[in-house]
């Protein structure tokens, strides 16, 4: 008989009261789909465009189960084998519950094999053997999906097929060397990390996702330099639309900065078209210090530093190799350009 331990804590929202209804918060959704609710105080909505009161409320909103009390109720995990395979032992619960399910600083190495069975809004499985996410198609109320330090090495564009419902990823901290081309698919994700991983090679189809807002993306203290590519073509100017997210690529060496990859097609000058919001965080960023870099300089300083680097001084040449050790020349180099 396989040993029953008690290490899951599963809690249960209870059905409809309100800790604070809808007063101070009002309806929005990103995509017609997800229903979350952005708090007035935030003055989101009071922004001037779609797509700028979309970026707003995407870093403030919270889901409609989250605005609920919750009563825990602790049920019981069946570890089946050393291996880390597991099941639920299935508690007699009351319908159309959402259920948080959070095991950390354990042994599995897969995800319950009777998960399907109940309603899942929030998972975090954090620090435990997993090496593939598998499939988990069938949670399609899920909101938050933590999986940091684990051994995942591989996230295809099938991961996250089917779940609609998906606002936050964490796979922080893992074994991570490739993703497949547009991994988020025809989902609106929201806000996703990818810190401290061993890519080698970045689509930017991952990194700015066209007319769909963007909270926070981190790829900061990737483990290997990283080489951008745009298998899809897609071009800032050639499609409708534009592009609106965060972006955290500190420490990490590049081959190009992701605008790049989508602007070869328009004028520098007139990037806030085509990118009216969001911002990048490139601290201790290196780059290769080419004429690409230079075109950049003509921004006007404020969007030169919100999609570019907090500080000039910040960032560093990984190429040519003259200017590869010295961030003061290239921090004078481009105060010069600035000044022009």
């Amino acid at each position: 008989m396989a040993t029953r331990i008690f290490l899951l804590f599963i809690s249960v929202i209870s059905n409809s009261t309100c800790i604070n209804g809808s007063n101070g918060y009002s309806s929005w959704s990103p995509d017609g789909i997800k229903d979350l609710w952005c708090p007035d105080s935030s003055n989101c909505l009071s922004e001037a465009s779609t797509i700028e009161t979309d970026h707003c409320c995407a870093c403030n909103a919270l889901p409609e189960w989250e605005m609920l009390n919750h009563f825990p109720q602790y049920l019981n995990v069946e570890i089946i084998n050393v291996k880390g395979s597991s099941r639920l032992l299935q508690n007699t619960l009351p319908t159309n519950n959402r259920i948080h399910f959070i095991h950390t600083n354990g042994i599995l190495s897969m995800f319950p094999e009777n998960l399907c069975s109940f309603s899942i809004v929030y998972i975090d499985v954090s620090w435990n053997q997993f090496s593939s996410v598998g499939n988990i198609s069938c949670l399609t109320e899920l909101d938050t999906l933590i999986m940091k330090s684990n051994k995942l090495t591989f996230i295809s564009n099938q991961t996250f097929v089917g779940l609609t419902k998906l606002r936050i990823v964490d796979f922080s901290y893992n074994l991570i060397y490739k993703m497949d081309y547009n991994i988020f698919g025809s989902i609106h994700i929201l806000t996703y990390n990818f810190e401290g991983n061993y890519l080698k090679k970045l689509d930017v189809s991952n990194v700015l996702i066209f007319n769909k807002t963007i909270c926070g993306g981190s790829f900061a203290y990737n483990k290997r330099p990283i080489e951008m590519t745009n298998i899809g073509q897609s071009f800032l100017g050639e499609i409708t639309g534009s592009i609106c997210g965060d972006s955290d690529f500190s420490n990490v060496s590049i081959d190009k900065h992701p605008i790049f990859a989508v602007s070869e097609k328009i004028d520098q000058r007139t990037l806030n078209k085509y990118a009216p919001c969001g911002k990048g965080k490139y601290s201790g960023l290196a780059y290769d210090c080419d004429c690409r870099v230079g075109e950049f300089f003509h921004l006007q300083f404020y969007e030169f530093s919100r999609v570019y680097s907090k500080e000039y001084s910040e960032s560093y040449c990984r190429s040519p190799s003259i200017l590869q050790t010295s961030v003061s020349r290239i921090f004078i180099l481009i105060k010069h350009y600035v000044i022009l």
